[in-house]
């Protein structure tokens, strides 16, 4: 059984952790993920699941809880006929 992390992996953490980086650090993260992801098709196409997910998420959370101050999101419907 391994106990918690020691020496200087568990200082790393903590300085880590300490300084607030952590919010960078995944943001670097992500951005080598998308790096290598759009190296091939089907990456392209995961990544572009992704975006749709994320964006349709993003919608649904902003018309459930908008934020104060903020003009609503524009409801899209098509033009009436003549």
């Amino acid at each position: 059984m391994r106990g918690p992390p020691s020496g200087g992996t568990a200082s790393l953490m903590r300085a880590v952790f300490a300084a607030g980086q952590l919010g960078h650090m995944l943001n670097f993260l992500r951005l080598l993920l998308a790096r290598r992801l759009t190296r091939t098709p089907i990456g392209l196409i995961v990544m572009g699941v992704i975006w749709l997910l994320a964006r349709r998420r993003r919608q649904r959370q902003e018309q459930a809880h908008p934020r104060p101050g903020t003009a609503p999101a524009r409801q899209r419907h098509p033009a009436a006929r003549r």
